[in-house]
């Protein structure tokens, strides 16, 4: 699930405000693209939450959105295959929804994949549609589509058969402390940036500027020495590594430069299928 939240916990909090131009040009749905179909929220899986969670249908401005991040995803190198094999597994359909409701209630997630038997789907929350044009700034010029990552990144969950395998653990940097994976924090240096995001984060989440706590999770993430993430988000638990991981190595030229040479080389080896020759 790609959320808004500090890594301390996924708690409700502050949400955007959801949308109220409901004079917005609609896009007929389900519209396919690209191997994706753009379907409208529903409740057919069935879940109790689902009507708490405001589905809706999709404006014309929300499918370009969408198309634009699946397009960026598709023109880099390893992301054909990541969407390809995350489709062979049944994840094909975005759905829209207003909010994320979790077992407190609403938090503040831009999407999540959601299983239900044998069927499965992305879900897209209004905080994915908040700032359409937002790039990331550190992965150069123009950086990335944030709506990109977040899609991959749930595209990533779809595939992932490695993240609780102990190669990966331990390359990720995941020690077992009772009955948990817990993130190691080597130095007091790292315990003490991470303490400063969660501090900071809480006035990004209250105000919902999901810009601002990405750009945060990212600046903390890779000015740590040395580095060891690419985000803050990757801290959460392994799972959570693993797309974030992922989704970073495919979007982010530097990527490889900046992360350890080990965790690279095992995402070669063991996720990516793209020949070797980078």
């Amino acid at each position: 699930m790609t959320l808004t939240t500090a890594i301390v916990l996924a708690a409700a909090g502050s949400l955007l405000a959801p949308q109220t131009a409901s004079s917005a040009p609609r896009q007929p749905t389900p519209a396919e693209y690209r191997g994706f179909t753009l379907s409208a929220g529903s409740c057919e899986t069935g879940q109790s939450t689902c009507r708490k969670s405001n589905p809706k249908d999709w404006t014309l401005a929300e499918t370009d959105t969408a198309k634009r991040a699946i397009d960026e995803i598709l023109s880099t190198p390893d992301g054909p295959d990541i969407v390809r094999r995350a489709a062979a597994r049944g994840v094909t359909v975005l759905r829209r929804y207003g909010v994320f409701i979790g077992r407190a209630g609403p938090v503040s997630a831009a999407a999540a994949l959601r299983r239900a038997g044998m069927s499965a789907a992305i879900e897209l929350y209004d905080t994915f549609f908040s700032n359409p044009g937002g790039r990331d700034s550190y992965s150069g010029k123009p950086g990335f589509l944030l709506v990109s990552a977040i899609l991959l990144h749930e595209c990533m969950h779809a595939i992932d058969d490695v993240s609780g395998e102990p190669g990966f653990l331990d390359a990720a940097g995941f020690i077992r402390r009772g009955d948990r994976w817990q993130f190691a924090l080597d130095t007091a240096h790292e315990a003490a940036a991470l303490t400063r995001f969660n501090q900071e984060f809480t006035r990004f989440e209250a105000a919902g500027d999901f810009i601002g706590g990405w750009r945060l999770g990212r600046s903390t993430a890779l000015n740590m020495r040395p580095v060891r993430v690419p985000t803050i988000q990757a801290t959460v638990r392994p799972a959570e590594a693993f797309a974030e991981i992922g989704a970073m190595l495919v979007l982010d030229p530097n990527a490889r430069a900046y992360l350890p040479r080990n965790l690279v080389a095992y995402f070669d080896a063991n996720v990516f299928r793209r020949s070797p020759s980078r």
